[in-house]
């Protein structure tokens, strides 16, 4: 497998930067499997504090509304760039959130206890967490507000 072939699979297995993954691959002499561990060990390293420091000024707002239209949630992410904005990752995040946060009527509870609809052994901070080290770049809830005729 090329390269090229190469770079593009752990991208999408992966979703690292492609530094880190055209650096996981120099240092596995071109072994895409042993890179593949490399980036998943070198993803898990990288300090919450380093990524979560960085300025998230890029705004984006992601609405969710249940089929039957009883209950709905805008949620406001920021991010570094306006490409992490749009990035996939981000998009599902916020959907997510905004799902827990149709569903979830904890008047005054911290976002950051919130447990995810989907998954409740996962926090929204966990969530956040792990796409912003996914994507390489801070992500912050700035706000969420839900709408319900329940």
């Amino acid at each position: 497998m090329n390269r090229l072939k190469m770079i593009k699979l752990l991208r999408e297995k992966t979703n690292a930067p492609l530094m880190l993954i055209s650096d996981a691959l120099r240092e596995m002499n071109d072994d895409h499997v042993a890179a593949e561990k490399l980036i998943h060990e070198k993803m898990g390293k990288r300090g919450d504090h380093v990524i979560l420091s960085r300025e998230a000024k890029h705004r984006t707002v992601i609405a969710y509304v249940h089929h039957d239209s009883s209950a709905g949630a805008l949620v406001e992410l920021r991010t570094e760039t306006d490409f992490a904005a749009k990035n996939e990752l981000v998009q599902r995040l916020g959907k997510e959130i905004a799902m827990t946060y149709a569903f979830t009527d904890a008047p005054g509870a911290s976002w950051e206890d919130m447990k995810s609809i989907r998954d409740p052994n996962v926090t929204i901070a966990d969530l956040i967490k792990d796409v912003a080290a996914a994507v390489g770049e801070a992500i912050m809830l700035e706000k969420a507000v839900r709408i319900s005729n329940v």
